[in-house]
């Protein structure tokens, strides 16, 4: 008998593999580096021997920091999980809907400082748009990882927010995003 596929053997081979792996460093190296606070120590430590590199101070705010790390999860969740479980080999649409449902929540990381001042999400174009996309990706990435239970008890969830609130979609993405 021949053994059971496994959907994780299609990211475990070739570009597939080494971007898992990047996207894994890259979330690490974060999460040490920014979020844990570690640039301010390499900061320090660099300061000692005359190097002054002021950019190592900034740091993104808590909210931006989960949208860039959410954005790597929904990367790699599009490549790691196939849209039906018997696709085997890894086609083009998913690295590119991996890399659609990241823009979609790094746009938060980018416009969040305007949030903070303004308080609210302006209703434009590209901020009705992203955020829809980005509750879109959760589900789908939802979907993909854990099957369709989280996601349609989510989906209720968000259908009923939206008739609470008038079928008004600005509430909603205000608070969803």
């Amino acid at each position: 008998m021949g053994e059971a596929y496994s959907e994780y053997e299609r990211a475990k081979k070739g570009f597939s593999a080494f971007l898992i792996l990047l996207v894994s460093i890259i979330f690490a190296l974060y999460e040490i580096i920014i979020v844990m606070g570690f640039n301010f120590i390499l900061y320090n430590f660099l300061r000692n021997f005359g190097i002054i590199l002021p950019f190592i101070l900034v740091t993104p705010d808590i909210q931006q920091s989960m949208a860039f790390l959410l954005g790597l999860i929904f990367l790699s969740t599009f490549i790691i999980h196939p849209l039906r479980k018997s696709i085997t080999q890894i086609p083009i649409y998913d690295y590119l809907l991996g890399l659609l449902a990241f823009l979609s929540v790094f746009y938060l990381y980018l416009i969040f400082p305007e949030i903070v001042k303004s308080g609210y999400l302006e209703l434009t174009f590209l901020n009705l748009i992203f955020p829809l996309l980005a509750i879109f990706f959760l589900l789908e990435a939802t979907r993909r990882a854990l099957g369709w239970a989280l996601p349609l008890i989510a989906l209720a969830f968000i259908l009923l927010g939206l008739y609470a609130e008038g079928f008004n979609l600005r509430p909603l993405i205000n608070h969803l995003y």
